[in-house]
């Protein structure tokens, strides 16, 4: 944890709400991102889940150890307040043309052809993931999206890193099979 970020979970401890605000805001973008792509792009329901996280951890900050930063025990608090509420709503896959995040290349607008390629592969990519399981999806988005490590995800997810090497293992396969169709058709059968 950054000596920075030290001081303001010091001084937010001792109830300095200026100090949580400061952490909160550093890590609040990040945090909105990660749930938006868990609930499947339902911006209301990303941005409630959002604020519900800041609240449980302004809430429960005497329970946070320095074990990790803050921004992982954030991190956390946030993928178990999303699959709790996907657990009660069993939320539906939302419109793919909400996602802010692209996956493929952004840097297409000088073909034309490859544009329209990268964003049909973009679709069916978003689409693969959403056809995850939530706990395949969560994994999934954690290690390759967010970039953490099996190890972090496993804190996180209060699970062990080999079950987390399981699942995204587990989710990279079946998203090879849901993208096999369109990686074999332009190849020579």
């Amino acid at each position: 944890m950054l000596e920075d970020e030290r001081s303001l979970v010091a001084a937010a401890k001792q109830g300095d709400r200026h100090a949580f605000e400061m952490l909160a805001e550093r890590c609040a973008p990040r945090i909105y991102s990660l749930v938006y792509r868990m609930v499947r792009g339902r911006r209301e329901e990303a941005e409630d889940l959002t604020q519900e996280t800041l609240l449980r951890a302004y809430a429960s900050l005497s329970s946070f150890r320095g074990d990790s930063s803050f921004y992982t025990w954030l991190h956390r608090i946030a993928v178990n307040q999303t699959l709790n509420r996907l657990d009660r709503k069993n939320l539906i896959a939302a419109s793919l043309e909400h996602h802010p995040r692209e996956v493929a290349d952004r840097d297409v607008c000088a073909q034309p052809l490859a544009a329209l390629q990268g964003s049909e592969l973009r679709q069916v990519l978003e689409t693969a993931i959403l056809r995850l399981s939530d706990s395949l999806r969560v994994v999934f988005v954690l290690r390759e999206l967010e970039g953490l490590s099996h190890d972090e995800i496993a804190r996180m997810l209060d699970s062990n890193s080999q079950a987390i090497r399981v699942r995204h293992h587990r989710a990279k396969k079946e998203l090879m099979e849901l993208l096999a169709p369109y990686v074999l058709e332009g190849q020579p059968r």
